[in-house]
């Protein structure tokens, strides 16, 4: 295949590829985005469907310490979904008192934690850290009394796996177009220029002779219109070059009869 044709269906395909690969990017951050956002509604979801079944229990006037059940629910969320790294239930003063980790029950949850289940009085919050999204909702009494908090913690191992995977596929995927494009690109150029690409090298085939024989003619076919030009140009060159070699001619003889009359 021709050089010229090469270069023009690099050109090509290194287009597409820089196309294809933003388009992949795009894709990308708008899957990411939306499948953070569909985790998120479903964790709050289950922390809204936990916060229900421990306001019940509230509204009956049994202290939210008392509600025993609770550690049930929490564990049989946990067993459910194995990306989730904890639940616990808290009080007014950010003590655990139910949690699916035994070990942090007495303890006080994060500060931040607090500090936004403070301000955020009804409705499901998000926090994201390095290694969890979090998730949390407040708890409210019949009479509209704070009672503690709901926090749910989710991996963001396990949130990041599927993107990544879409990802591979992705890439995959825009490799697999870019190798079958760039065979019908570099087929398609070379057969739309490939008329072009004969005349081209007809003409430098014949420039090439008539440079050692000026006598060499050119026959235009039925490519290039500038076939008929370049026909034109070389016969042109061709009676330049016959004067040429007629005034050089005459130059020699004119300097050979000059040396005969001045010779002994």
């Amino acid at each position: 295949m021709n050089s010229v044709a090469v270069r023009i269906g690099a050109t090509v395909v290194a287009i597409f590829v820089c196309a294809i690969a933003l388009t992949a990017l795009l894709n990308v951050h708008k899957f990411s985005a939306l499948f953070t956002e569909v985790v998120e509604d479903r964790l709050a979801f289950a922390v809204e469907d936990i916060r229900v079944s421990v306001e019940a229990g509230l509204n009956l006037g049994v202290p939210l310490g008392a509600l025993t059940r609770t550690q049930d629910i929490l564990e049989e969320n946990l067993r459910q979904d194995k990306a989730i790294l904890s639940i616990e239930v808290f009080d007014q003063g950010g003590q655990v008192l139910f949690g699916t980790d035994r070990g942090f029950i007495g303890d006080l949850v994060a500060e931040r934690w607090l500090n936004i289940w403070r301000r955020t009085p009804t409705g499901t919050w998000t926090l994201s850290d390095p290694e969890s999204l979090v998730v949390g909702t407040a708890l409210v009494t019949s009479v509209g009394e704070a009672a503690g908090g709901i926090v749910l913690r989710y991996s963001r191992a396990a949130l990041a796996e599927p993107i990544a995977t879409a990802q591979v596929s992705l890439v995959r995927l825009g490799a697999l177009l870019t190798a079958a494009t760039a065979g019908l690109v570099f087929v398609g150029v070379w057969l739309l220029l490939r008329p072009t690409l004969i005349s081209f090298l007809r003409m430098e085939r014949t420039a090439a002779a008539a440079c050692d024989d000026s006598q060499v003619t050119f026959a235009p076919g039925d490519g290039l219109p500038m076939e008929a030009t370049f026909a034109a140009f070389l016969g042109t060159a061709a009676e330049a070059m016959k004067d040429m070699q007629a005034a050089t001619a005459e130059i020699h003889r004119l300097d050979e009869g000059d040396d005969g009359d001045f010779g002994p």
